[in-house]
């Protein structure tokens, strides 16, 4: 059914040509009355046009057709259409507000007349159907010049300028276009050609996705069972609450369980670290991103719901509003706490990120050559041993000898590495581990005890007892400390004595020792890491001293009694102590100067002096040197294969224990807010489906105008005092009370028409009622 426009226009072109040029130019064109582009009849003649091609195409087959020009301009002007014709002519003229033709008489000026056009059908450029808009395009050609009605005259060529797209369109393939006269041809190269045949408006191929892909692509892509459940998801508001409710959720949980988890949790490499800490990064910037999407779903939901259940109305400016921000009046403040909460948290995983810190650990390295500790023969011990022990002690730490335990040492040798595959490492292996322990009595006066140093300011030891056994040795000795050189104040200027006994065991074990090399290739010993006495007790560097040398012997393997290695390390410990602590005198003793070999006696007041309270650990110090001495006296002409440890590529994070307390607090308390924020939602609305046709209209100003159309200039009224500040307008239309419901005028139809109006121009909207414009949910179309 044709416009009243197209009719007045064809009119206007049979009344203001002359007879004899409408004569000749239309003699032979097909009747120019049919129905136009656009018109409701164009579908069944798109179908006719289908198979005249068909037809075109099996006649031109033929070699006759084959050779048939394309397409060429046919006839003369005749001699009527060469002259311009002028005069008072009747114009028929489309009242628009009536709809109805009026004839007045008006000065008309009909332009030169385009010449007939003969359109060979067998042109492959040309189809029957784009032949006939090219026809009547030539017959709607003509300009019709009317007085005052200007306005007209511009909406009738934009119907000529849609038309003339459309051609464009069509012959995209080709080098000119058809339409005659005023719609000369344009020149087109392939590339224009085909950005004309992609993106013309008026084809469904408009898209750059549909020109790479193709419609056949997209036609299965939208087939799909995945691709129709993105659609119903992007258009349920619903769905996406759920959806960025989980997502959040899932963040904050795993922000818990990666804190607990990754603490002193040994990791392969650096990597991991590098990976986990930008990953919480983004995990807390992902966890704002979907709480604040959830809150704007949720507030958008709830200015729906209230559109639509609202009696009286709500303000239009709670609406008028950009789609992201939507802050309804309800759950307000827990809106914000939720908000509030998911800052908490970022914040305490930047202070986290900040805490954190990689920390080696020692992990295998594999098998290299060593000299495994054996003692075939004697040792050869110089005579002046304490003197040597002096000097191998004067840099040395406890360490280097032993793990000291609550009231002794524990200590052992496994063996010497060949190579150094790193610049520090550790040998593992089973060798010789010694355990002794030191209990000293209270200093006395030496003068009572009739014990004199011979030599002033000299440290002089005796041994007054000892008893060897096979795989043990006990010995008392005496300790004798000059005057002025102890921190005993009430025996400050006299030499004090004091008795200690030694309980000292040798037997097997793994022991773990470090070595460092230099740049110049030197390997020297560093510290013991670690001894396993038996399967029941490790000894661990610096957390030995809540061990005692009574729990150690206790858990130690029961020797062989043909170990004869262990009986002769025995009988040369016994040795070794008799020439250190027999009759032996080290000096100097001078007020602030401790020798070496006793350096773990001097006190830490910064004086120097020798503690009597601690002359235990400088009698063990000295045992744990000549044992380790006596250890190192090894067979050289032995070697083997020893597992080497290091500090490599693996490693643990690091965090203070308030960190993980801290991210942990913050991310329940999040989690808590989101679960209350959601369950008020479910109470309150819950969603449904006319909630989310209500989202997606306040989401989409074009469709809030639309369903708006009705009360834009009824019920929105100029301010006026004439201030159009964007806060003097929020006042202003926050007076407007609208609704969201059914026109009144179609609630007897079968579907119903949504419109934004006053309450009293709406009714409720009702699930089991089908509206106009709602999305198809399923082949009713109905929403719910």
């Amino acid at each position: 059914m044709e416009t009243p426009r197209v009719d007045g226009l064809r009119s206007a072109l049979k009344g203001s040509a002359p007879a004899s040029a409408s004569a000749s130019w239309t003699s032979s064109l097909p009747d120019a009355s049919g129905p136009l582009p656009g018109s409701p009849s164009r579908d069944r003649e798109r179908e006719r046009d289908k198979e005249r091609d068909k037809d075109r195409d099996r006649d031109c087959a033929s070699p006759a057709n084959l050779a048939a020009p394309r397409a060429e301009a046919a006839g003369p002007r005749s001699a009527s259409a060469r002259s311009s014709a002028s005069g008072n002519l009747p114009v028929p003229i489309l009242d628009t507000h009536t709809g109805t033709h009026t004839q007045t008489t008006t000065q008309t000026t009909t332009q030169a007349q385009p010449r007939s056009l003969s359109v060979s059908y067998c042109d492959p450029r040309i189809s029957a159907s784009a032949a006939k808009k090219t026809l009547r395009i030539s017959a709607a050609a003509p300009r019709i010049t009317r007085i005052g009605d200007g306005d007209e005259d511009e909406d009738e060529e934009e119907e000529r300028q849609d038309v003339r797209d459309e051609m464009n369109a069509s012959y995209g393939n080709g080098s000119k276009s058809l339409l005659p006269g005023k719609y000369s041809s344009l020149s087109r190269n392939p590339l224009g050609a085909a950005k004309a045949q992609s993106f013309a408006s008026s084809l469904n191929h408009s898209t750059t996705l549909l020109y790479f892909l193709g419609e056949k692509t997209i036609q299965v892509i939208q087939s799909t069972f995945l691709f129709k459940m993105a659609v119903i998801a992007l258009n349920s508001n619903k769905i996406q609450i759920y959806a960025y409710s989980a997502f959040n959720l899932f963040m904050i949980i795993v922000t818990i369980v990666l804190v607990l988890v990754i603490e002193g949790f040994a990791l392969p490499s650096i990597k991991f670290y590098n990976f986990i800490h930008a990953f919480l990064g983004a995990v807390g910037k992902m966890t704002i991103i979907s709480g604040y999407g959830l809150c704007q779903l949720i507030g958008k939901d709830y200015v729906a719901n209230s559109l639509i259940k609202t009696k009286r109305g709500i303000p239009l400016s709670s609406i008028a509003r950009p789609p992201t921000s939507f802050i309804p009046p309800n759950a307000f403040y827990l809106r914000y706490a939720f908000l509030a909460s998911l800052l908490s948290v970022e914040g305490a995983i930047w202070y986290l990120l900040l805490q954190m810190k990689w920390t080696g650990i020692v992990s295998s390295m594999g098998l290299f050559p060593c000299i495994p500790a054996t003692y075939p023969t004697a040792p050869l011990m110089p005579r002046d041993l304490g003197n040597f022990m002096m000097g191998e002690t004067s840099l040395s730490s406890i360490y280097n000898y032993g793990l000291p335990l609550s009231d002794g040492l524990v200590g052992g040798f496994s063996a010497y590495p060949l190579v150094a595959p790193s610049k520090e490492f550790i040998v593992e292996g089973k060798g010789a581990v010694y355990a002794f322990s030191v209990v000293c009595s209270d200093p006395v006066a030496a003068l009572q005890s009739g014990n004199t140093n011979q030599k002033p300011h000299t440290l002089s030891l005796e041994i007054v007892a000892s008893v060897l056994e096979n795989y043990s040795y006990n010995a008392t000795i005496s300790i004798t400390i000059p005057a002025e050189s102890h921190d005993f104040t009430s025996l400050i200027d006299q030499d004090v004595i004091q008795y200690c006994d030694i309980v000292y065991t040798i037997n097997r074990g793994v022991i773990k020792f470090n070595f460092v090399a230099d740049e110049w290739g030197m390997v020297a010993g560093g510290q013991i890491q670690e001894i396993r006495v038996s399967s029941k007790l490790v000894v661990k560097h610096k957390s030995s001293t809540h061990v005692s040398t009574k729990d150690v012997m206790k858990t130690m393997n029961p020797l062989l009694h043909d170990d004869k290695e262990a009986i002769n390390l025995i009988k040369w410990f016994a040795d070794a102590l008799k020439l250190m602590f027999d009759h032996t005198t080290y000096s100097p003793m001078e007020f602030g100067a401790v020798p070496s070999l006793f350096q773990w006696g001097r006190n830490n007041d910064g004086v120097g002096l020798f503690d009597v309270d601690h002359s235990w650990q400088a009698i063990g110090g000295a045992i744990g040197a000549v044992s380790h001495y006596l250890l190192l006296q090894y067979n050289q002409n032995v070697t083997g294969s020893c597992a080497f440890s290091g500090i490599q590529e693996a490693g643990v994070i690091d965090m203070p224990s308030n960190t993980s307390l801290i991210i942990v607090t913050a991310s329940a308390i999040c989690l808590f807010l989101h679960l209350v924020y959601l369950i008020r939602w479910i109470r309150c609305s819950g969603g449904n489906a006319l909630n989310d046709h209500v989202a997606l209209i306040l989401n989409s100003p074009l469709l809030l105008l639309h369903h708006m159309r009705e009360m834009i200039t009824k019920c929105i009224r100029d301010i006026e005092n004439g201030d159009h500040s964007t806060r003097s307008i929020q006042r202003h239309l926050s007076k407007v009370k609208v609704k969201i419901g059914e026109d009144v005028r179609t609630v007897g139809d079968a579907k119903g028409s949504i419109l934004i109006h006053r309450p009293k121009r709406v009714v409720s909207l009702s699930l089991g009622r089908e509206y106009v414009g709602s999305r198809e949910q399923s082949k009713s179309s109905s929403l719910n």
